[in-house]
């Protein structure tokens, strides 16, 4: 569903979610490592944030 520009606006307007932002950098330094199991929980750890607190 495409966004109205006023929506569009609000998203790049809005604090970013810190709980994402520490779930991301977790992730992030798993690929670096190459620690791939580690990569998969933060990856499944962020889905299940996103379903409960964004959804």
């Amino acid at each position: 569903m495409p966004h109205t520009p006023e929506q569009a606006s609000e998203a790049h307007t809005r604090k970013r979610c810190e709980e994402c932002q520490r779930i991301k950098g977790e992730y992030y330094a798993a690929c670096r490592t190459g620690d791939r199991e580690r990569a998969a929980y933060w990856a499944t750890t962020m889905g299940l944030h996103q379903r409960q607190a964004h959804a």
